[in-house]
């Protein structure tokens, strides 16, 4: 049964980055962000699933689930409102737990670790990028 409180919508992953300790890929798609918005608690999930290619030219498959609250500064964001601004970590409840597949020996360590990530936006010359800084759980 679907809700009539529910926004559904699905937006193209263009391109992005993971660079950290052990990772350095980048997206090379295909990609989309499934996202449920509930209208009524203004709570988004996201469902984010892509491909990626390590800088040896590796396949890495990923997958983010997240939840953000959408509050007034991410509703402008997401209304590419001129008046829209980046935010930092912290700003707003926007969490991840993003999950890795790839078939690549050397890569292999990250489909056996539990990672934790915070989003937030950046927004500039018109263009919207999420960014999640993402940690390893021990």
């Amino acid at each position: 049964m679907v809700r009539d409180n529910l926004l559904r919508y699905i937006v193209p992953i263009t391109g992005g980055t993971f660079n950290g300790s052990g990772m350095d890929f980048h997206i090379s798609g295909p990609g989309n962000d499934w996202i449920m918005l509930d209208t009524v608690t203004g709570i988004a999930h996201l469902d984010v699933r892509t491909q990626a290619q390590t800088v040896e030219g590796k396949s890495v498959s990923i997958r983010f689930p997240a939840t953000v609250k959408v509050d007034e500064s991410v509703a402008l964001i997401l209304r590419f409102d001129p008046k829209a601004k980046s935010t930092k970590p912290g700003d707003h409840y926007f969490w991840t737990t993003p999950t890795f597949e790839t078939s690549e020996e050397s890569f292999k360590w990250i489909e056996q670790h539990y990672f934790l990530g915070m989003g937030y936006f950046n927004v500039q010359d018109g263009k919207i990028a999420v960014v999640y800084d993402i940690y390893k759980l021990l």
